[in-house]
């Protein structure tokens, strides 16, 4: 996290920095898909501050993918609270649902 802004280390908008995450890859998921015909699941990350209500941000969705490789470029977000907590998903999108694979705080 890098302090950015103003004097006291806050920025106008009252951030006090902003933390830069990139998904790189993801080895050996576990297929929540159907298997049928070679289907194996679709993942995609989803991202949020704990203390950030509004919608998660995302990478792109890999399809039939049990090693997906998303480089993804800098997502980032602005710190309020020096104590908040990142929370990861691995999700997989079926038919009807979305299905979580794995997560991480």
């Amino acid at each position: 996290m890098t302090s950015q802004g103003s004097a006291g280390g806050r920025s106008s908008s009252g951030a006090i920095g902003v933390l830069s995450v990139r998904i790189i890859a993801a080895y050996n998921l576990v297929n929540t898909d159907s298997g049928c015909f070679g289907d194996v699941s679709d993942p995609y990350v989803t991202m949020k501050l704990r203390s950030q209500s509004h919608k998660p941000k995302r990478t792109k969705t890999i399809n039939n993918d049990l090693n997906p490789v998303w480089n993804s470029d800098p997502i980032l977000f602005q710190i309020f609270n020096q104590n908040d907590e990142l929370t990861l998903q691995c999700m997989t999108k079926t038919t009807n649902c979305q299905k979580m694979i794995s997560w991480a705080e």
